[in-house]
């Protein structure tokens, strides 16, 4: 082979990707696991945080206490907005085979199949939550339009009893007996 020709060899090579070593690749997913760890921990906080507000809104909802409760769905939103921003964190990882994942331990898999349970567990609690406090706000929306109703009728009557009561006193009887 000539200069020329070595020279182009070395060039052509210089320029063709190299391929990663298998190392590095497993490093990756080592990586790779270990934020998918963080976000399930980070999950399995924030819903534990949120199913604590959900019950403190129930019992705002029970005592009737309004003004408290505005409150806590503002810092309920909060926590809901940090929960999207993790399940959207978490997407990459939803098409990935589980079984194809490298874990420092077996631990690591382990405790975190058990965290992702126990979000799983978590949301559930949340949403039974609301949906109780969501029956007894209905509930008391009935309430309080039944009263509405109730007191709008009693008006209405009132103001006929009192129509009917002031046309009379306005009539004078001028028939002799």
């Amino acid at each position: 082979m000539g200069n020329a020709a070595q020279l182009a060899e070395q060039l052509v090579g210089k320029h063709q990707p190299r391929r990663k070593p298998a190392a590095h690749h497993a490093k990756v997913q080592q990586v790779e696991t270990d934020r998918l760890v963080e976000l399930i921990s980070a999950k399995r906080q924030t819903l534990r945080t949120l199913r604590e507000l959900a019950r403190r809104q129930h019992e705002l909802i029970e005592s009737r206490q309004t003004s408290g409760l505005i409150a806590q769905l503002a810092a309920k939103q909060k926590l809901l907005d940090e929960l999207t921003r993790i399940e959207s964190d978490l997407n990459p990882f939803r098409g990935q085979d589980p079984e194809s994942r490298r874990w420092r331990a077996p631990e690591d898999r382990a405790r975190c199949a058990a965290e992702a349970a126990e979000c799983r567990e978590l949301l559930d609690e949340v949403l039974a939550l609301d949906r109780q406090g969501m029956e007894t706000l209905k509930a008391r929306q009935l309430e309080t339009t039944a009263t509405i109703h109730a007191a709008h009728d009693a008006a209405s009557a009132r103001s006929a009893y009192i129509a009917t009561a002031g046309a009379d006193r306005a009539r004078i009887d001028l028939a002799a007996e």
